[in-house]
């Protein structure tokens, strides 16, 4: 049974972003290494980048902006729960970032190593946050990518299906 309150065009929209984003870690960036997944080079080592240098804070945007569609459309929701919505993936996102920075992470590592050896995603995240790189273009890239999801979804709330707009007659 197909629920009517899900968005299919937000939906496709946030994932056709979501690989965009998935493209440029194959073809522009190093993959942060985190275990258990190993640190992998770009695809075609030499070759110029696809994004050029956009592809140093474009995922940030990309992040917010199509988790943040997918999960409205998802959940069937209006204008004042899209912002809800974008708020959370904008903090998350925020804070993972500032979570890099080398004095956050410095006063975060002592309260997360004990734990690493009893939860994965413990793990992961202090994996994350010691191997990632704080970058303010980031910040301002999650910051956009929350306020247009926004403007997105507040368009294309009405639109519930992607063919809807190729069939016009």
């Amino acid at each position: 049974m197909m629920n009517n309150k899900i968005n299919y065009y937000q939906t496709f929209i946030g994932t056709i972003v979501l690989l965009v984003g998935l493209f440029i870690y194959v073809f522009d960036r190093h993959f942060i290494p985190l275990f258990p997944i190993p640190n992998v080079i770009k695809l075609v080592e030499g070759t110029p980048q696809l994004f050029g240098s956009f592809s140093n804070f474009l995922p940030s945007f990309i992040h917010v902006f199509s988790f943040s569609l997918i999960t409205a459309s998802i959940i069937g929701c209006g204008k004042m729960s899209y912002l809800y919505v974008c708020m959370f993936w904008g903090m998350v996102n925020l804070l993972l970032e500032l979570g890099q920075a080398p004095w956050i992470y410095e006063w975060i590592q002592p309260m997360i190593s004990p734990w690493n050896d009893k939860n994965l995603i413990i793990l992961y995240l202090d994996s994350y946050l010691k191997n990632g790189v704080f970058d303010i273009l980031d910040v301002l890239s999650i910051l956009f990518g929350a306020l247009m999801a926004y403007k997105v979804l507040e368009l294309s709330q009405s639109v519930k299906r992607p063919n809807s707009l190729l069939l016009r007659k």
